[in-house]
């Protein structure tokens, strides 16, 4: 069910084209999966050690390491092309979300001591009516109203949708995406559509993911490339990240923008 003011974009999670365009399979992602894997199964045998000393320990033990399991699932699906962030995010089967309740929970801890511990300007401007930044707290709600924007596009799974910025006056845009994931190809495209649509119609955007630097950064650089703010890629991730230092796109990434930018023409927003 859709919140009120959301918008989601809808498109097959299953895209052939999409998994056709590059190498089908994400070796960087598959590295990651297997460290989590080796830290779940830590977390079992803390489990097991625990059992004999306190049953109530060892069962959060055991859901938590069941929940990095679950997770680690997600990964590996998507390093062979699935997305699977809708899943995590509770967006689909909402029945499971209680085995990703630990993660969850660990990742919403992790995300609101970094984002205290960190001084930065949280609110970009990328190009002109366009932002990055990281998901926003409540409470930053002025951030967005001070400049005018009302489109929140949310790009996040593991943390919690948030009601303020998914009812008027903003506009929530989802496509949740696991952490150290990018957009596939046909879904970018969609994305940057979407985005451009809503500048057309005169609204300002607002892009994040976690922490704003490397889902949403490429998101951004997508839409300053197809906005005509940049004649290139690598320019349009320059542009990004003068705009906004902290944001770090691996090179997987940058294939995905590049890949972007030799499909698409740039439309020039300024001539």
């Amino acid at each position: 069910m859709t919140e009120a003011g959301e918008h989601r974009p809808t498109r097959a999670d299953r895209d052939p084209a999409a998994r056709a365009a590059g190498s089908p399979v994400d070796r960087g992602l598959l590295r990651w999966t297997a460290i989590l894997f080796a830290v779940d199964l830590a977390t079992w045998l803390m489990a097991w050690m625990w059992l004999d000393l306190s049953q109530v320990v060892s069962f959060l033990a055991a859901w938590a390491a069941l929940s990095l399991l679950a997770v680690c699932a997600l990964y590996l699906v998507t390093a062979f092309g699935s997305r699977a962030g809708p899943l995590l995010k509770g967006e689909r089967y909402a029945l499971l979300q209680p085995v990703f309740w630990p993660f969850r929970g660990v990742s919403q801890v992790i995300y609101a001591l970094a984002r205290k511990g960190r001084r930065e300007e949280v609110v970009c401007e990328v190009m002109p009516g366009v932002y990055l930044g990281p998901r926003l707290f409540d409470a930053e709600r002025a951030k967005l109203e001070g400049r005018d924007v009302t489109v929140v596009v949310d790009l996040t799974s593991e943390l919690p949708t948030s009601r303020t910025y998914s009812r008027e006056p903003f506009v929530r845009v989802s496509h949740a995406l696991l952490d150290r994931t990018f957009p596939r190809d046909a879904d970018l495209d969609m994305l940057v559509d979407v985005v451009m649509g809503h500048l057309r119609d005169g609204r300002k955007v607002f892009i994040h993911c976690a922490f704003g630097r490397g889902r949403s950064a490429l998101l951004a650089c997508a839409v300053v490339y197809a906005a005509g703010y940049a004649a290139s890629a690598d320019e349009a991730l320059a542009r990004v990240k003068a705009a906004r230092p902290a944001v770090s796109i691996r090179r997987d990434g940058v294939d995905v923008l590049r890949r972007f930018a030799a499909r698409r023409p740039s439309v020039s927003a300024r001539g």
